[in-house]
């Protein structure tokens, strides 16, 4: 007999009564099937043969039939059924031997059968895929790999600069942030004086405070505020006197935490806290009093208009 069809899966809806499902393509064994239930929350069961089910129907050319023992699936439940056939090819051929039309006509049988198994899983192109595979027109570096809106799971913690990123990295990431911030390197520009000219482009700059940068004009410290200002509005370095002609200007920014909380300190003590200003829903603000461990606290306005807090998290000292 020919194979008809490609199919070689089949997944059907729970009623709470119907026992028979007949699945449309060619079995060779009822043991080339493989039944899953899943259920509405997502668990899955894998059947039994024998004891959750019975299979009839075995090298028909239009399809078999499942049939459930016990309880029927409920509605909210669903039977995928899968044919999978042995990997092994148990027939021999001899020279000068007997032709055995349906012999030979069984192994070839089985050889397309799993021919099509595999392209269910590779798929003759990325959209019947069920592996993660480049669109056809794609190439190496360019391309993206299609998960079809499918989560992938069991993803290792990142190493490398290019890995994949999982939920519990992102989590300890955005917890490192709330508390300590993520870090932004220092920045550095290396200038000359001409004796005229006071102001300097930093382009880049996000810092206002003179004392977030470290100025030496030919190795000798400036003093913030009182030797130059930060002008950010203008990216620029202000000097109160003009630096020499010729002189080496060497500016550094230090390293800086930029958090996703508020700036400052607030007392520990909810009732002598200030009222935070703004319009938020709520906001995640550090507290810190002297000798203690700094606090992360949640600040949310209650529909009375008070302000609510609640505690998060101890950081670690």
């Amino acid at each position: 007999m020919t194979i008809a069809t490609t199919l070689t899966r089949k997944r059907f809806d729970g009623n709470g009564s119907t026992t028979a499902f007949e699945a449309p393509f060619k079995i060779q064994a009822a043991t080339d099937l493989v039944c899953y239930k899943v259920e509405d929350d997502g668990t899955v069961t894998v059947w039994q043969l024998g004891v959750d089910y019975t299979v009839t129907g075995v090298g028909n050319a239009t399809g078999c039939t499942v049939n459930t023992l016990g309880t029927p699936l409920t509605a909210t439940d669903d039977l995928v059924v899968v044919r999978v056939s042995p990997e092994t090819q148990s027939h021999s051929f001899v020279n000068s031997g007997s032709f055995d039309p349906h012999s030979h006509e069984t192994a070839f049988d089985r050889a397309c059968m799993r021919y099509q198994e595999m392209l269910t899983v590779v798929g003759t192109s990325h959209t019947d895929a069920r592996v993660l595979r480049l669109q056809d027109w794609d190439t190496d570096g360019e391309g993206a790999f299609q998960a079809k809106e499918n989560k992938i799971e069991g993803v290792a913690n990142p190493v490398n600069a290019l890995d994949a990123v999982n939920l519990t990295t992102l989590e300890n990431y955005v917890t490192s942030v709330a508390f300590g911030g993520a870090t932004v390197l220092p920045m550095d520009w290396d200038l000359v004086g001409d004796g005229v000219t006071t102001s300097f482009s930093i382009s880049g700059a996000d810092v206002s405070t003179p004392a977030a940068y470290r100025v030496t004009i030919d190795g000798i410290v400036q003093e913030p505020t009182d030797d130059y200002t930060i002008d950010l509005d203008d990216a620029e370095i202000d000097f109160a006197a003009a630096p020499p002609d010729g002189s080496k200007i060497d500016i550094i920014t230090w390293a800086y935490n930029k958090g996703l909380v508020a700036t400052g300190r607030y007392t520990s003590t909810p009732e002598t806290r200030p009222t935070p200003s703004g319009s938020f829903a709520g906001i995640f603000i550090r507290v810190k009093n002297a000798g203690e461990a700094e606090q992360l606290e949640h600040c949310m306005e209650t529909s009375g208009g008070s302000w609510e807090w609640t505690h998060v998290a101890t950081a670690s000292s």
